[in-house]
């Protein structure tokens, strides 16, 4: 068998050979290098996701024949990391040697500061927009099993005798931020593996963040109909004729706080209407914003253009006052995009109990089952908890109980 890892105790390293099975030896790096820092960067992510991307226009990824996946020709999910650990990450780390895909670029090994939970059976390109997408601002280094091992060794060799300190575990302990990633094939709280990484987390007070930032294209098709409404709304109040009868149906506009109030409607509706009542919001912030751009174009018309004359028109108190507003209104708008992403994620997730997960291994099962038993129902209320907020830590759990509502400790405090 392989030589056991120099990190692990009473141990020291040999040199890696191919051990005829196929597989090889456990590579030099790995004896050398601690498991902490088989880590990645944000750029190697982004180069990993473009290799890929390529590689499966290629068609040199295929589906697989006795699992497919309804998503493999899907860019926005893609192949699942299975078929992409086969066909792009073992060719390509065997040719250099036989390390994983993280010590390939960085052979000395980079501080866990995120590790990411996840299911093999998700799309790589959905893998990949979600981490990117919510990768921790403090963050710089990410540990991704798929990445960390060394796929083409006997993972027997990678692990300890004792299956609670494999790899992961060590790279977790040393980590800030725990990353969960659900995805739309398996929810992952139904894989012990994913539930023990979620004990392991609470055990070392890691900060938990789910990827309810919405994505680009979401944010686009949600917002889209709402601009189109501001904008449509402008240029009508805009582009009024300059008469007396326009003048009076706008000064008796403007006695009516109409951002204001829709506002109110859209904080009062925006849990059972949330896209109607942020149209109607941007719709009315574009009407606001026509009577201002008319009100400047009659001031110029009637005092012939000069600065003097259009200044009061622009600088009004009550007008700055409701654009301010309408600013706050704009991020409120958008902030329900949030509530979606995160309700989209938190029912990916959906499960009863983390006593109803299993494991493809009988004797993993029972060490993982014999490692969180009596912490049940504590890892239930985790994952209840940054499914409802978006995010887990000390403080989430304490704001929560003094009756702050999901969306103030979202976003009251820092990661």
């Amino acid at each position: 068998g392989a030589p056991a890892p120099r990190w692990l105790p009473g141990t020291s390293g040999s040199d890696s050979s191919t051990n005829g099975t196929g597989q090889c030896e456990l590579h030099q790096l790995h004896r050398n290098v601690h498991p902490s820092r088989w880590c990645v960067t944000r750029k190697d992510l982004r180069l990993f996701e473009r290799e890929v991307r390529e590689a499966w226009q290629r068609g040199e990824i295929p589906n697989s024949m006795d699992f497919p996946s309804t998503s493999h020709d899907d860019p926005a999910i893609g192949p699942t990391i299975y078929q992409v650990n086969e066909y792009y990450i073992k060719p390509k780390t065997l040719r250099a040697g036989g390390m994983s895909w993280a010590l390939l670029h960085h052979p000395e090994g980079c501080k866990c500061d995120v590790f990411v939970t996840h299911c093999w059976a998700e799309g790589v390109f959905e893998f990949c927009n979600k981490v990117l997408r919510m990768w921790p601002s403090s963050a710089q280094y990410l540990y991704c099993c798929f990445l960390a091992n060394p796929q083409n060794a006997d993972i027997s060799a990678v692990l300890d005798d004792d299956s609670m300190q494999p790899p992961f575990a060590l790279a977790l302990s040393g980590a800030k931020h725990l990353l969960v990633l659900p995805n739309q094939s398996v929810s992952i709280y139904t894989r012990l593996w994913c539930v023990f990484e979620a004990h392991e987390a609470l055990k070392y007070d890691l900060k938990i963040v789910l990827p309810w930032r919405p994505r680009a294209k979401d944010t686009c098709k949600m917002m889209l109909p709402g601009f189109a409404l501001l904008l449509g709304a402008l240029m009508f109040a805009a582009c009024r004729p300059l008469d007396t009868a326009t003048w009076r149906l706008f000064d008796r506009l403007s006695y009516v706080h109409h951002v204001q109030l829709a506002y109110i409607l859209h904080v009062i509706g925006s849990q059972h209407l949330p896209k109607i009542t942020s149209w109607v919001l941007l719709l009315v912030i574009g009407l606001h914003l026509g009577l201002w751009v008319w009100n400047i174009r009659m001031h110029s018309y009637l005092y012939g253009g000069s600065v003097s004359s259009v200044l009061p028109a622009c600088l009004a108190p009550s007008r700055a006052e409701t654009l301010l507003f309408g600013s706050e209104a704009l991020w409120r708008a958008f902030d329900v995009l949030s509530e979606e992403a995160l309700k989209e994620e938190a029912g990916l997730i959906s499960f009863g109990s983390v006593r109803d997960a299993t494991c493809s291994w009988p004797q993993d099962e029972v060490r993982i089952r014999q490692a969180i038993a009596g912490k049940e129902d504590t890892i239930d209320r985790a994952i209840r908890t940054f499914s409802m907020v978006g995010r887990y830590s000390r403080a989430v759990v304490a704001n929560v109980s003094l009756g702050m509502s999901p969306w103030r400790a979202r976003h009251g405090l820092s990661l």
